[in-house]
Formats: structure tokens, C-alpha cells, sequence
């Protein structure tokens, strides 16, 4: 999962407004969603339908449309944070069960 953060450089920012170089429809869609705020998973899973993939985020950095300005992961809690134990339905309730 990609939990990079992107923003707009000058001549993103610049593309928004003027149009100047007639970005394809999915790339300007996608520029136009970083906000400097949203990880880049969560743009590419609201864009998806779209056709936007990580390739697309690729190309906005690599023409200097965009810039990575946060982390490029984050550190996954450990595995007993993540997953509670196991639990069975038995007549006296709850119980867990054995690993």
C-alpha cells in the first residue's frame, strides 16, 4: 500500500488554473484530487474507476506536476495490536480459544 503524501508543485498548480498543457482527463482528475492531506492508496481507491493507477501518480511526479511531501510508510502496529485473540461461542459465552 502506497502511504506516500503528494502535493502540487508551482506548475501543478499552474496546470489547474490554465489548463496550459491539456494534461490527459485521468491525470488532471487525479492532480486535481492531491491536496498535500490524503495518502497517495486513498487517491488511487477513490480514482480507480477511472482507470487512475499507481502509473499515473508516477508520471505527475515524473513531469514535476506533483511531490512526495510525506512518509513512504508507515511502521504496521505489532501483530498482537492488530489481531484480537480468537474467540468461540460455547453455553457458559464467550471463550477464547487455544492457538
Amino acid at each position: 500500500m502506497n502511504t506516500s503524501i503528494y502535493d502540487k508543485t508551482e506548475k501543478g498548480r499552474e496546470e489547474i488554473a490554465t489548463r496550459k498543457n491539456q494534461l490527459p482527463a485521468r491525470l488532471r482528475t487525479l492532480l486535481v484530487m492531491i491536496d498535500g492531506h490524503k495518502p497517495a492508496a486513498t487517491l488511487l481507491a477513490n480514482t480507480a474507476a477511472l482507470g487512475v493507477d499507481e502509473e499515473c501518480l508516477n508520471a505527475l511526479v515524473a513531469d514535476g506536476y506533483i511531490v512526495r511531501t510525506g512518509p513512504e510508510e508507515v511502521e504496521a502496529p505489532p501483530e498482537a495490536v492488530r489481531r484480537p485473540p480468537a474467540l468461540r461461542r460455547t453455553a457458559g459465552g464467550l471463550r477464547r480459544m487455544a492457538p
